[in-house]
């Protein structure tokens, strides 16, 4: 497209003869979510190593009570997702069912407003079958179960949801500094006009009139660009909406030795799904930008200042996935009181493919020698309405090790703790195509932001279970560690502008649970809070006397979660 602005006018009202010119590149970074201070939304990248590497509490509502610290507790099926062995305390078979109820908020907090907006999910928590073989020793009238050596073994299959990501953020506040358009201004500048991208960002920017040329000395054309919204005072709105989970289907054998020793492994078969919708909105709701200005140097009247009514900025993601991993574990029981597990999770090596589109719209009005007109420049990646792309692409997540105690408070309980570490800089990011395909891309620069921002971390759950009679009480707690370093959890704030604040962005739980224990079935019910803190830019300007807006979100989530038990 080699007529802009201006000579948009011209077409329709004979007035104006002018040439504008406009570029920008892909920017890879538009948001930044989970605290990421340089991470893309639309293609894959550190965003998904992240999101598919991470796991919230897994299992039964009997290990959700108890924070989930139960790599040392075992008869329970959550064990075939963190700690195998426990599947070979196991006395007999059981099948279990675990629904579960789940309220998430999100308050969000964007250029000193608030927001709160609500969702709720109902799925399944856990689900599968446990097969109790007891070893016999002997023949006839002298066969016995087992007394030494191998005393038993266990079959189990099913799945636990490692993840879910349902939830609604809607924030909103008025910027008096800055406006997407001059992030977008800023990553046009430095490039001609004819090497647009049309399916890129600056593309859409470009022939959406959100960003224009300025002009040099002498009336040429500069490579320096700007935003139709520039210098800010715009209502600004973030709204985005997620689904999706992440579900691991296991089959594991276990296998007890002298009631000392158990040992077990768990095939892991993951599957995922993951749906985003994200909206940005700029507003001149003051119609302070509604207006045309023409450089008076300029016989053709290049434009300073271009009219500005509202923008949107609308993307889509879709990311489905299946991956597979190995859990190895083992457990002591030195003495009667006292359980130590320890465990190991093998990288787990995921296949991705994406859908992903994007749209940007630009609404303005023109008011010019008593002539008006309204327009809406609507545009994609694409001549399509709202075109999507794929890509396939492969990651490895981090390996995990696991350990943990229990310690039994003779009949009246037991308390249990767990401490596992991960380190987030071994996820890689991988092409699904041999470097000879032209389709092949070799993630070089996402491996390394993974690297220069991803760091190890630590979790630990603890729980307390009290036992009288048939009931059973329970309560728990855990503590996730970030899995970024601490350049990215800085933000600038929004009232003293150069002062830095910091995001303390841990995922915390505290649970409590209730059980009911008979000879052939049991009923549990657990209550898990959880409150995690994330960080997101829409954008982010080099010019440091702007002020680039912060999205803070606290999301809370209370879940009620109910586990059927039925001995086999």
């Amino acid at each position: 497209m080699t007529l802009h602005s201006v000579s948009f006018f011209f077409v329709f009202f004979g007035l104006l003869s002018i040439q504008n010119y406009r570029y920008m590149k892909l920017h890879s970074s538009l948001l930044f979510l989970f605290f990421f201070s340089t991470l893309g939304l639309f293609a894959q990248g550190e965003i998904d190593a992240l999101r598919f590497s991470q796991s919230g509490l897994v299992g039964s509502a009997r290990s959700l009570g108890l924070g989930g610290g139960t790599s040392a507790m075992g008869a329970d099926l959550s064990a075939a997702s963190l700690n195998p062995a426990g599947l070979a305390l196991y006395r007999r078979g059981e099948m279990v069912f675990t629904p579960s109820l789940r309220f998430i908020n999100t308050d969000a907090e964007f250029l000193g407003q608030r927001s709160t907006v609500g969702k709720t999910k109902f799925g399944f928590s856990n689900m599968g079958m446990v097969i109790h073989t007891p070893i016999f020793q002997g023949y006839g009238s002298e066969r016995r179960q087992a007394q030494s050596g191998l005393l038993s073994y266990v079959v189990a299959f099913g799945f636990n949801q490692l993840e879910n990501y349902a939830r609604e953020t809607r924030a909103s506040g008025y910027n008096t500094s800055s406006s997407f358009t001059d992030f977008l201004a800023e990553q046009a500048t430095g490039t001609p006009f004819n090497q647009l991208n049309p399916n890129s960002y600056a593309g859409l920017a470009w022939e959406s009139y959100a960003i224009d040329v300025l002009e040099g000395p002498g009336g040429t054309l500069v490579d320096q660009y700007f935003g139709a919204g520039t210098g800010g005072e715009l209502q600004q709105d973030i709204r985005i909406s997620e689904k999706g989970r992440r579900n691991e289907w296991f089959f594991s054998m276990a296998a007890n030795m002298d009631d000392f020793f158990y040992f077990g492994g768990t095939l892991g078969i993951q599957a995922f799904r993951y749906d985003q919708t994200y909206r940005y909105i700029e507003e001149d709701i003051n119609d302070l930008h509604n207006f045309y200005v023409f450089n008076p140097d300029n016989a053709n009247g290049f434009p300073l200042e271009f009219p500005f009514n509202s923008f949107e900025v609308r993307e889509e993601i879709s990311s489905e996935g299946t991956g597979v991993n190995l859990k190895l574990g083992m457990m002591l029981r030195p003495i009667e009181s006292l359980r130590i597990g320890f465990s190991f999770h093998t990288p787990t090596l995921v296949s991705i493919t994406d859908e992903y589109g994007f749209r940007m719209s630009h609404n303005h009005n023109l008011d010019i020698f008593t002539l008006s007109v309204s327009s809406r420049d609507t545009v994609t990646s694409a001549p399509n309405e709202f075109t999507t792309n794929l890509s396939d692409y492969n990651l490895t997540t981090p390996y995990r090790l696991n350990m943990g105690l229990m310690y039994l408070l003779g009949k009246r309980g037991f308390v249990t703790a767990d401490i596992e570490y991960l380190d987030y800089r071994s996820a890689r990011l991988r092409s699904s195509y041999a470097t000879t395909n032209p389709a092949y891309y070799p993630y070089d620069v996402e491996n390394q932001t993974i690297q220069d921002l991803f760091e190890t971390a630590i979790n630990t759950r603890i729980g307390l279970e009290l036992r009288e009679d048939i009931y059973r009480l329970r309560m728990g707690a855990a503590f996730y560690g970030t899995a970024l370093d601490a350049s990215a959890h800085t933000y600038e704030d929004i009232n003293n502008p150069g002062t830095e604040l910091k995001l303390k962005p841990n995922r915390r739980m505290f649970t409590l649970g209730l059980g009911v224990r008979q000879p052939n079935y049991y009923l549990d019910v657990a209550y898990v809070n959880q409150l995690t803190k994330e960080k997101l830019n829409p954008y982010t300007t080099a010019n440091t006397s702007l002020i680039d807006p912060t999205l803070i979100s606290h999301v809370k989530s209370s879940s009620w979660v109910f586990t059927m038990g039925f001995r086999l």
